[in-house]
């Protein structure tokens, strides 16, 4: 079974099922307006998803609408979890946190995390963009590195 998010109907998009050749879709509100919703309420959502899913690929689906990837938000919008990528300033601000403290001025960052849709540019804030310029990334015998030219091109 293919499930997509729509970036319509919200900020958690609006749930589709899809056919197993990715060209047509259906909205499915009746069923689970959006992806979460449908995995926190899976044993009810699941059979019903399938019986779409099945009508989808039998051509017998009511309301198919051509899909287009390029229309998707990434599937979970607002995922449940913190997505720490500032070199443990997340621990050391639950720490502090902890123990009454305040965070020292200069380790603290405000970045705000945006899931990218799965078609188009991402967008880097300036602080991101001036990390990247700089990140270095080495396997055993491969060195990569992020210039600023790929940063934009991004």
């Amino acid at each position: 079974m293919k499930l997509a998010t729509l970036k319509q109907g919200g900020r958690d998009g609006t749930l589709v099922v899809v056919n197993r050749d990715l060209t047509r879709a259906q909205a499915v509100p009746a069923i689970a307006p959006t992806l979460q919703h449908a995995l926190d309420h899976w044993d009810i959502t699941e059979p019903q998803l399938r019986e779409v899913y099945a009508a989808l690929n039998n051509g017998h689906a009511r309301h198919a609408i051509p899909f287009d990837p390029a229309g998707c938000h990434s599937p979970l919008p607002r995922a449940y979890q913190w997505a720490d990528g500032s070199a443990y300033v997340n621990h050391v601000e639950l720490v502090r946190k902890a123990r009454n403290a305040d965070m020292p001025s200069a380790l603290r960052l405000a970045v705000k995390i945006n899931f990218c849709h799965p078609v188009g540019p991402l967008r880097l804030t300036p602080w991101l963009r001036s990390v990247c310029r700089n990140v270095w990334y080495s396997s055993r015998h491969r060195r990569y590195s992020v210039s600023s030219s790929v940063v934009r091109s991004m």
